[in-house]
């Protein structure tokens, strides 16, 4: 027997009511935003940044020194000023500063240095200076470089001064740096040392166990006079490197 019309329509009707409806298409990709490369310094004659500027000014009036300054975190936003940054250097720390705050992401890393001459005797009251990159390799909290003339050696967001002491020893309490994005250069600290107004040595201090330290870097690092440090580990798991760096001090004046 035929099925009427009507339980025709309705069985049609109930399986176009049981067939889902087709997907709608899938969204496009949207790229992702391309990393930021450079970015500007912050002035030291930025409106924002004064009343916090006179207050680093007053603290280092009152006796902070350079290490005092650094570890102060409201005075982070001031680390790539270049007034901020002489502040330091003019109350620079003797022996030890640490160069990060304790929330900063990374490896933990405590580079204890020895400057000495070329006859091997300690240079005491050598001034220090240290800036690397952040464990991604970034040296602003905005892009990986600093633009303009002066760039990542007068605003590094981590930077340190210090003073040898009497054995020409220093430490530097840090993280480990990241190599830069877009790099295959190895991991490396900046260092250069001042005696008296004379800049006697400015070099890098890298890391016998990076990666990015192929054969052909390593060769390459020792025909520019850098310092590769062999990695160990003390008793809290923090890397300490030991760098030593030799200087040939300018003549004493007469």
């Amino acid at each position: 027997m035929r099925p009427s019309l009507a339980a025709a329509l309705l069985f049609a009707a109930t399986m176009s009511a049981q067939t889902p409806p087709p997907a709608p298409p899938a969204p496009a990709p949207v790229a992702a935003p391309e990393e930021p490369r450079v970015t500007d310094a912050r002035a030291d004659d930025d409106k924002e940044l004064a009343p916090l500027l006179a207050k680093a000014r007053a603290a280092a009036d009152k006796g902070a020194d350079g290490a005092s300054l650094l570890a102060t975190r409201e005075f982070a936003p001031l680390h790539e000023v270049t007034a901020f940054r002489g502040l330091v250097r003019a109350h620079a720390s003797r022996g030890a500063v640490r160069i990060t705050l304790a929330d900063e992401p990374g490896q933990p890393l405590t580079v204890t240095g020895r400057v000495q001459d070329k006859n091997g005797k300690p240079v005491g009251d050598a001034l220090v200076y240290a800036y690397h990159t952040s464990s991604k390799g970034w040296y602003s909290d905005r892009a990986p470089h600093f633009g303009g003339d002066s760039g990542d050696h007068k605003h590094a967001r981590l930077f340190g001064y210090v003073r040898t002491d009497a054995e020409g020893h220093f430490t530097l309490r840090t993280i480990r740096p990241g190599g830069y994005p877009r790099s295959t250069l190895p991991e490396h600290i900046h260092v250069s040392i001042d005696l008296g107004d004379a800049t006697v040595l400015t070099t890098e201090v890298l890391f016998d166990d990076d990666a990015r330290l192929t054969a052909e870097a390593r060769t390459r690092a020792g025909h520019d006079g850098f310092v590769v440090t062999k990695v160990s580990r003390d008793a809290a798991g923090t890397a300490v490197s030991k760098p030593e760096l030799t200087v040939d001090p300018p003549p004493a004046k007469k």
